[in-house]
């Protein structure tokens, strides 16, 4: 039976000796064959080739190996009908094994590549396109219990918008890593945005990034042909492999049989560009060459960041290439991406199951967050419609003990909302009041503030100019000090610097801003006191 990692797929017609007889060869290893013989030496044509173990091979021969169409049988009951090339699968063909599992589809010098259906012993199917013997691109996922999911995948795993459907109709839709849902299409509550904090300036259009994905696939494309491939295709075995002697590489093409002429034995990397040529040009593409005309005249291979996490920013760039086989799948990817969940079915258990999640974080409740993560049943940082984490929702209602679980369960402290924002931003914005942010030298390619003019009217008398205002004192809530909390924060630096009664230290002047970290006043704001209380009842 020939193994899956296709490593000894077909016994090597070279490896055995032979003796003459016209139409007819017999091996000393007990091997045969019977077919044309040109010059009574060469198999060509039609003819029969039996291996010693009753493997055998019946289909076209040139030059002394298969090419053409043929049937290769294992003695264990493995069988592939299809065609050859230099003894290789190659073209279309149908593989099936003794355990239930087969495949049917395209074929690439011995590898699953292009359009394709793999089946396996319990019925569960995949039918979609793959990249040397890997799930890539869209693809229709059939499991066993009659669950569906249809998306895009990349090295054998989902990777990006997809849908997974139920008997009972329901569906979990969304953006797709691995086995886990990470972005849902419907917004969680009233977590987070800019638009409610006017007071910074705080401009959208300065968190645009863009994409430029026909440049950079351009220099990939150059990076290999210029033999630059250390990012790329460098195998982990390279060090291992130039440890070993001519001697020992003799013979090493023995040992990988189905990879042919498309394998480097000295880094195990494969033509990257000729199998791309074959599965984009297959796939009726997107960008990946050079001079491929695109689907639109508009398209310049320019695309908006959705999200500027570098995850999702590589996400993108993937189902860029894959954008010519959308209409493979039956929804539409670009709702997805827009958050756009009209026309599907009732939400899954996935679904669900992370809005809870979110929504648990933002609330406080701990124990349903430990609940569904210490379960299996959420990814970490699964985001809502607009970007916002779990973490995100936690950070922002200072709910401490949901912060330290999620990043005990690996939470990612740089994820970014759709806003371009973290948790940590988001917590800059709430707990630093806005006069914290003094004009100095850091801003000095900025406008400085404008001052008055001589002869300006001045302020009444009585009322106090609001920009030049003194900074509020420590306690100092909505102008009224809090004296218990002004004696009780005197204690503690009194403990923690040795000092007493140092509350109001001279910053020295020789700097542009005399407020330093030590006396710096903090003003706390009717919102964050609220934020504060519903912290303490919860």
């Amino acid at each position: 039976m020939p193994s899956k990692l296709e490593f000894f797929t077909f016994p090597r017609l070279k490896s055995a000796k032979r003796e003459v007889d016209d139409g007819f060869k017999a091996y000393k290893s007990g091997a045969s064959y019977t077919g044309h013989l040109e010059e009574g030496i060469k198999k060509v044509g039609y003819g029969t080739f039996v291996w010693p173990n009753g493997d055998r091979y019946i289909g076209e021969f040139a030059d002394n190996v298969r090419v053409g169409k043929g049937v290769q049988e294992w003695a264990d009951g493995s069988k592939y009908d299809g065609e050859f090339w230099r003894d290789m699968r190659h073209g279309f063909g149908e593989a099936s094994w003794n355990d239930g599992e087969g495949y049917k589809g395209n074929y690439f010098k011995d590898r699953r590549h292009g359009f394709g259906t793999y089946t396996w012993p319990d019925g569960a199917t995949y039918t979609g396109t793959f990249y040397c013997d890997k799930k890539e691109g869209y693809g229709t996922f059939m499991l066993s219990n009659g669950d569906k999911f249809e998306g895009l995948y990349k090295d054998d795993e989902r990777e990006g918008p997809g849908i997974l459907t139920y008997q009972d109709g329901r569906q979990d839709v969304g953006v797709w890593h691995k086995e886990r849902l990470v972005k849902l299409c419907t917004p969680i509550g009233d977590i987070f945005t800019m638009k409610e904090h006017p007071e910074f300036d705080y401009d959208p259009q300065e968190h645009i990034k863009k994409i430029y994905i026909k440049d950079e696939l351009k220099r990939e494309r150059q990076q290999i042909l210029n033999g630059i491939q250390e990012e790329i295709h460098v195998s982990d075995l390279r060090a291992q492999l130039e440890s070993l002697s001519a001697e020992d590489l003799k013979d090493f093409k023995a040992f990988q049989p189905s990879m042919g002429c498309s394998v480097d034995l000295h880094t195990l990397t494969y033509d990257k560009i000729e199998y791309d040529d074959i599965f984009y040009g297959q796939n009726q593409t997107n960008g990946s060459h050079e001079e491929e005309e695109t689907d639109s005249d508009t398209d310049d291979g320019v695309i908006v960041a959705l999200n500027n996490t570098p995850s999702y920013m590589d996400m993108q760039r993937h189902m860029y290439k894959h954008k010519g086989r959308q209409t493979a799948v039956t929804f539409d990817v670009n709702h997805i991406l827009a958050g756009d969940r009209d026309g599907f079915g009732p939400k899954g258990p996935i679904e669900l199951a992370s809005e809870r999640f979110i929504g648990a974080a933002g609330s406080g409740d701990i124990k349903t967050v430990y609940s569904l993560l210490s379960e299996g049943e959420v990814e970490v940082n699964v985001a809502d419609k607009d970007g916002n984490t779990a973490l995100l929702a936690s950070a922002v209602n200072m709910h401490k003990d949901v912060i330290n679980c999620l990043l005990d369960h690996g939470a990612d402290v740089n994820k970014l909302s759709d806003e371009g924002i973290s948790a940590l931003a988001a917590c800059h914005v709430f707990f630093y009041p806005i006069t914290s942010f003094l004009y100095n030298i850091a801003e000095r390619y900025l406008d400085p503030p404008v001052e008055k003019e001589e002869g300006e009217e001045e302020n009444k008398e009585g009322e106090e100019d609001e920009d030049n205002a003194p900074l509020p004192q420590r306690g100092d809530i909505n102008g009224y000090p809090d004296e218990e909390l002004v004696k009780e924060i005197s204690n503690e630096l009194e403990k923690h610097n040795g000092v007493e009664n140092d509350m109001e230290t001279t910053a020295s002047e020789d700097f542009e801003s005399n407020a330093s970290v030590r006396n710096y006043a903090i003003s706390v704001t009717e919102q964050l006191l609220e934020r504060r209380d519903r912290k303490s009842v919860v």
